[in-house]
C-alpha cells in the first residue's frame, strides 16, 4: 500500500500504556512509508496510566518530527464501548484508517451497564474480547486495516 501524502488516523481501544500504537508509528517510519500526517486516538479508563500515554504519544511525535510527518494524538479518558456506541449514529463514524487493539478478555454480566449499551446496537456479547473488535470493525473505513492479539 503507499501511503504518501496519505493521513494514517490510528485507533486504540484499550490503549494501556501506548505500547502498541509507538510500535506501530515506529514500523510505518521503518517501513519508509511517508504518510504526510499520522494521528493517534487512544482510549484508557486507567488512570494510573495516563502519565504512561502521555509519555507514548511524546515518542511518537518525536519520531514523526524527525521523519517530517505531521502529527497529533489524544487519549480519550472515556470508556471505548460507552463511548462509540452513543457516536455510532455520527455520519463520520468510519474515521480510522488502522486499528491496533488487545481487547480486555474478560466475561460481560447480562445484568450489566455494558450488556445493555451492545444489546441496544445489536452487538450483545459474552466477553470484551468480542465487543471491542465488533465496535472497532463499525469504525474501521473501508480497505483499513485492523490488528488485534
Amino acid at each position: 500500500m503507499n501511503y504518501n501524502n496519505k493521513e494514517i488516523h490510528i485507533l486504540d481501544p484499550g490503549a494501556g500504556m501506548g505500547s502498541l500504537f509507538v510500535a506501530c508509528v515506529d514500523e510505518i517510519i521503518n517501513r519508509g512509508l511517508k504518510p504526510k500526517k499520522i494521528s493517534i486516538t487512544a482510549y484508557e479508563i486507567d488512570n494510573g496510566l495516563f502519565g504512561y500515554l502521555d509519555e507514548s504519544l511524546k515518542q511518537c511525535k518525536k519520531l514523526c518530527e524527525k521523519n517530517e510527518i505531521e502529527f497529533s494524538g489524544k487519549v480519550i479518558k472515556k470508556d471505548f464501548i460507552v463511548d462509540i456506541v452513543k457516536n455510532l449514529k455520527s455520519k463520520n463514524k468510519k474515521q480510522f484508517s488502522h486499528i491496533i487493539i488487545n481487547p480486555p478478555y474478560k466475561k460481560i454480566n447480562i445484568f450489566s451497564e455494558i450488556h445493555k449499551i451492545l444489546k441496544k446496537v445489536n452487538l450483545p456479547s459474552a466477553n470484551l474480547y468480542a465487543a471491542f473488535i465488533s465496535l472497532s470493525q463499525k469504525v474501521l473505513q473501508d480497505n483499513g486495516e485492523m490488528v488485534f492479539i
